[in-house]
C-alpha cells in the first residue's frame, strides 16, 4: 500500500511495512512534469541532483532534523527512517552533488574526515557490537535521496539488518582479476 507521508514541509511516499517505512522516489509517483523539472543539475554519471531534495531542505533549515553535529563542510543527523536505533547520516553541506562519485576530492575529504568521529560516537552511544558504514550511488544501488550521503548504522550480533551477499561464483580467478583490474585501472583519473 502506497501512502503519502509529510515530514516537515516535505512530502514523499512510503510503503507501509510492519518494521519500517520505505521511502520511494517522488518522481516515480508524480504525474505532473513540474515534479520532474526539479531534477536539473546533472551529475557526471548522468544521475541528476535533486534541487528539491530533503537533505538540501534540512541544510536550509526548512525541514527539521535531529542534528548530531555540524562543521563548516559536513552535517550529521539521525536518519528519519532508521534501520537501527542510532542510525545516522553524514552529508556534505555543498550542494549539487547527487553521488559520492560527483564530489570533488577536497569536498569529499572535508566531509569524510568526520566519519571516524561520528562512527565512534554512534558505536559508544548505542553500545553496538559493530558499525556498518554504507554508501549508495544511483538507483540500482538503493540510493533514494540524490544528495551524496553516508549511512552509519549500529550493528548488534545476530541482527541480520544489513548483509553483503556471498561471493557470486566463489573466489575470483586470476584471469577475471587481471581483466577487471586492468579495466578499472584504465578508468582512474
Amino acid at each position: 500500500m502506497l501512502t503519502s507521508v509529510t515530514f516537515g514541509a516535505s512530502r514523499f511516499f512510503a510503503k507501509q511495512s510492519p518494521t519500517r517505512a520505505v521511502q520511494y522516489k517522488p518522481w516515480r509517483v508524480a504525474s505532473n512534469s513540474n515534479a520532474r523539472k526539479q531534477y536539473t543539475t546533472m551529475s557526471s554519471d548522468k544521475i541528476p541532483y535533486d534541487n528539491d531534495n530533503i537533505f538540501k531542505k534540512i541544510l536550509a533549515g526548512t525541514i527539521p532534523s535531529y542534528k548530531i553535529f555540524e562543521t563548516e563542510h559536513a552535517y550529521a543527523f539521525l536518519d528519519a527512517f532508521p534501520t537501527a536505533r542510532g542510525h545516522c547520516l553524514l552529508i556534505p553541506k555543498a550542494e549539487g552533488y547527487a553521488t559520492m562519485m560527483d564530489l570533488p576530492e577536497d569536498v569529499a575529504a572535508n566531509v569524510l574526515k568526520e566519519l571516524p568521529r561520528l562512527s565512534r560516537a554512534v558505536k559508544e552511544a548505542t553500545a553496538a557490537d559493530g558499525i556498518t558504514i554504507m554508501q549508495n550511488n544511483g538507483p540500482a544501488s538503493g540510493q533514494v535521496v540524490f544528495h551524496a550521503h553516508v549511512h552509519v548504522i549500529p550493528r548488534f550480533e545476530g541482527d541480520e539488518k544489513v548483509k553483503l551477499a556471498g561471493a557470486q561464483d566463489g573466489m575470483i580467478t586470476k584471469e577475471d582479476a587481471t581483466e577487471v583490474m586492468a579495466a578499472i585501472q584504465a578508468k582512474l583519473d
